[in-house]
């Protein structure tokens, strides 16, 4: 028989209990830290460069007799899609923790969470999908201030600017290659500090092109491979 394991969501005073057998559930943390680029401030590392936790319920399902006999809600299997959907569109985070008689599964952190796919059957009973939770921080980021110094005097010399000034130059598309683990959310998250314009890199023609090589079926147009290299848009650098 499946282990058992109960997950918890808290988001604005409300408790979310997800029914899950513990062999759906992945845990992973990438390689390189996550860089989030603040306008005007540079880059910004994730404390101690240790990249977020990530956790994943691949390939799950919400069953409505699942839900009956494990969890006391109104909530159907759709209700959970709908509910997970309206917090995803929040962009808030919540507070996951993951309870189970196996520790090495046991989890308490603050995530932001978002679907890489789901589907509801044709009866509305079950929901198959696929889940994500990203480890939430919040950087403490110094505003940046003008010094009286660094006003015009009105004894500076003025600059010179010449006739013709040199075209600029576009910045050079940039490249990432596809590590064991990563996803095109996760990719996304470490780029724009958001996983939901995902299709932004996915729909580059360049990207699509790389990614379909790998495909063997529709169901897998949007997954990807260690080794691949991927196109990043220049509105993300």
């Amino acid at each position: 028989m499946k282990n058992y394991v109960l997950i918890r969501l808290r988001w604005r005073g409300e408790i979310i209990i997800i029914p899950q057998f513990m062999d759906s559930i992945q845990y992973t943390r990438g390689a390189e830290p996550q860089i989030h680029n603040i306008i005007g401030r540079g880059g910004v590392a994730t404390p101690s460069f240790r990249p977020p936790l990530i956790a994943y319920l691949e390939n799950a399902i919400f069953w409505r007799e699942g839900i009956r006999k494990y969890v006391n809600s109104n909530l159907t299997p759709k209700g959970y899609v709908v509910k997970l959907n309206q917090i995803r569109a929040s962009m808030e985070p919540c507070h996951l923790t993951i309870e189970s008689d196996n520790l090495n599964y046991d989890l308490d952190m603050q995530v932001l969470i978002d679907f890489e796919s789901w589907q509801l059957d044709e009866t509305e009973q079950n929901v198959r999908y696929s889940l994500y939770f990203y480890e939430f921080r919040e950087h403490k980021v110094k505003e940046i201030t003008a010094s009286a110094t660094s006003a015009t005097s009105s004894t500076t010399a003025p600059v010179e600017h010449p006739t013709n000034p040199p075209p600029l130059q576009q910045p050079r598309p940039q490249t990432y290659t596809v590590k064991s683990g990563d996803s095109l959310n996760a990719i996304t998250q470490r780029y724009t500090g958001s996983s939901a314009r995902w299709r932004e890199l996915y729909d580059m023609p360049e990207n699509k092109a790389v990614i379909h090589q790998r495909a063997t079926s529709a169901h897998q147009g949007n997954l990807i491979f260690p080794g691949q290299v991927l196109t990043i848009p220049n509105s993300w650098l």
